[in-house]
This record gives structure tokens, sequence and C-alpha cells, in this order.
């Protein structure tokens, strides 16, 4: 038996199938992302001079209400691949999503410009960043119990000149209590004052946000790197 469709049929048909190619999801490369920008964050801690912990983001813009679910993306530092980061990737504002990644390495070996790439078959994007992988800390040249008093202030400098202080947090700590010190930045440096404290044993702990130097971005509208230092300082108040 000949199954005969009218024209009507064939039209309905036709259309579904056109319908059904259309709603799939199109493969999307780097190369067809408009990238708005590269960034990195490098976070040390004193406590692990040798240990940095690192993470990079790719941020694009999109104009469809969902990101894409998966992008064959890719990313380096120095050669070193970084594992991605399911946390980090995703909108990240109206009109932009991100890709993103980390990686925990050791600053061993550390060279004076690192280079981090975003790559797949359809190409690349990439900046370079003055000592990345240095560590970085608040230098004061107190020595370790230090007698302080009320009213005194203590000077830091950051450790690495290529960068540009922009942030400090400083507060005393001992057992339970935590007490709020003033921490003023000019230029690379900080200038912590001594609050009203009882008489004994503190540790003074402090944080401090630098802006990396970014010498190079390749294939993006800017290129990001911000540095991330913490660390302690014991002490003694009378």
């Amino acid at each position: 038996m000949r199954l005969r469709l009218g024209l009507k049929h064939v039209f309905w048909l036709l259309l579904s199938l056109t319908l059904g190619c259309g709603s799939k999801e199109q493969s999307r490369d780097l190369s067809s992302l408009d990238v708005s920008k590269l960034s990195v964050t490098a976070g040390f801690d004193v406590a692990e001079p040798d240990r940095a912990q690192v993470i990079a983001s790719l941020s694009y813009a999109e104009v469809a209400d969902e990101c894409p679910k998966e992008l064959p993306i890719v990313a380096e530092l120095d050669g070193t691949a970084f594992s991605a980061s399911p946390n980090g990737s995703g909108r990240l504002s109206s009109g932009i999503c991100q890709v993103g990644f980390y990686l925990e390495t050791t600053t061993s070996t550390v060279a004076e410009r690192s280079t981090i790439s975003f790559r797949d078959a359809s190409g690349q994007a990439s900046f370079e960043i003055d000592h990345l992988l240095a560590a970085r800390a608040l230098i004061s040249s107190a020595e370790p119990d230090l007698t302080l008093s009320t009213g005194d202030q203590m000077r830091f400098g950051w450790s690495v000149e290529s960068d540009q202080l922009q942030s400090a947090d400083a507060y005393f700590k001992q057992g339970s209590e935590t007490i709020k010190a003033e921490a003023r930045v000019a230029g690379n440096n900080v200038t912590v004052s001594v609050p009203e404290l009882a008489a004994g044993k503190w540790s003074l702990e402090w944080g401090a946000v630098a802006a990396g130097s970014v010498r190079s971005c390749d294939n993006a509208a800017q290129c990001r790197a911000t540095i991330a230092g913490n660390g302690a300082l014991a002490v003694q108040v009378q």
C-alpha cells in the first residue's frame, strides 16, 4: 500500500524537520567568542612561602540566556595545565559569561615574566605578567616579639616593586579577641597604627591586595592580574 501525503501534510513535515535541526546548539570555539577580559589571581601565605594558589578566567560577551555548557578551552601557566573550575564558570554578570580554571603550584622556580594562555583548536588568547609567582608579603624590619605601645606605628613595604599595592588590612589577635587596626596605604608601603590593647602577647595579622604588572594582552579587550598576600607577626604590647 502506498502512503500518500497531501500538500498540507508535507508542509508541516518539512517545517518540523527544519525547526528540529535549528534547535541544536551550535558548536562554539575560542575564535567565535568576543573575549572581554583575561584575569588571574595569585594568592600567597607567609606561612607557606613555597606555594601559590592561582585562579585564571576568561570572560566573554554572551547574548543568549544561558552560557554555553561546554567550551573546548584549556588554560596553561608557562606550559603547566590548569584544572577546569566548574564553580568558576558560568554567568558572571548580565551579558557576560566566564570560563574558570585553578592551579596550586610551587614557587621554587620563579620566572621574571609568566604567560597565561587560553586556547583551543581555533586559536589562543594570552597575557604576560611580571613576577607572577614571586612570593608576596608585607616586609618589616621589626624583629619578632617586638614591644609596642598604643599609638605606635609600624611600617611595612610590599615585597615586589613592579606591583601596585591597592589595599591592606591589619588585625591584632589574642585568643578569641580580634581588634582591627588602622592600615594606611601610600604607594607600595603600609603604615599600621597600634590601637588600644591590653598588655601581653598579640599576633599582628595582615592581608594585602595588589595589581600585578601586565606586560602584554593578546586577543582580549583587557587583561588583569590581582595578587593577594597574608601573614602574621608576633608582638608584645606593654
